[in-house]
């Protein structure tokens, strides 16, 4: 009971990473002595910006019934109630092969906050893959894509992840995407689709990430400006508790946008609590 941080799946229908929920948090890994586990949130949603119909509160109910085996398992995924009357399934599957992890989940938005319900013929729908591809002592490689529709994005999901804002130049709004919202948080935006990679390595123990991701607007009218983007960061303890963080960014613009490629060069001291 309290305030809950918790995942079904890739997160694409429940996902409160941004803000926990109050509430119960029930977990049943082996249910009735079988393979199956079920994992049920109940509880009250807070929305700091009022985003649920002019609300900053309500209740919220999402429960995940997995089937799990050694080496694989599936999983259902349903979101009774989120944002105002949202409602959202999913399905997810996770398997070791060759000792590398691949996940998969596909979700359909079954009713949207303010109560409607999108015709069964124009669902909007996300699915997100990720898959472990090399791990050799430092240096691992993580492959990813992503798929959604513009009419997708439950709200405490992966796809609204908690950022902050770091070029608040009013010009760059609906060119290019907001930094922290792709380096710090997975690759996957409501009416984009990404491919893409995560390359983790170390550096004379300097930790470094390397992200890369191809993006395609096929649901954004007129499609999306930025066409591939690439971070490097890396993190360095100084003390217990506090670390330096050096991040260098480019977003790169399909050719003929009215616009240039635009550069991030950061730095930050992050302090652990």
């Amino acid at each position: 009971m309290g305030r809950q941080y918790f995942c079904h799946g890739l997160g694409l229908i429940a996902n409160d990473d941004r803000r926990a929920i109050q509430g119960v948090h029930m977990s049943a890994p082996e249910l009735w002595g079988s393979d199956l586990s079920l994992d049920v949130m109940v509880g009250m949603a807070d929305y700091d910006d009022g985003i649920s119909l002019g609300a900053t509160n309500d209740g919220y109910g999402a429960a995940r019934l997995a089937f799990n085996q050694p080496k694989w398992g599936i999983a259902g995924n349903w979101l009774a109630t989120g944002a105002a009357q949202e409602e959202a399934w999913s399905g997810d599957m996770w398997a070791n092969v060759f000792d590398r992890k691949i996940a998969f989940e596909y979700a359909q938005l079954l009713q949207r906050m303010d109560g409607t319900r999108p015709p069964s013929a124009n669902q909007p729908v996300s699915w997100m893959g990720t898959a472990e591809v090399l791990k050799a002592g430092d240096l691992q490689i993580r492959g990813l894509v992503s798929h959604t529709t513009a009419d997708y994005n439950v709200y405490y999901s992966t796809l609204n992840p908690y950022w902050e804002v770091i070029d608040y130049n009013s010009d760059l709004s609906g060119i290019y995407v907001p930094w922290e919202r792709w380096l710090r948080s997975p690759l996957i935006f409501p009416g984009l689709q990404l491919v893409g990679a995560i390359v983790d390595f170390d550096v004379w123990n300097w930790p470094v990430e390397v992200r890369y991701a191809n993006v395609d607007g096929f649901d954004i009218p007129g499609g999306c400006p930025v066409s591939n983007v690439i971070g490097v960061t890396t993190t360095k303890k100084i003390v217990d508790g506090l670390n330096l963080n050096l991040t260098y960014a480019r977003e790169m613009l399909h050719e003929g946008t009215p616009a240039d490629d635009i550069d991030l060069v950061q730095a930050a001291a992050v302090v652990e609590f």
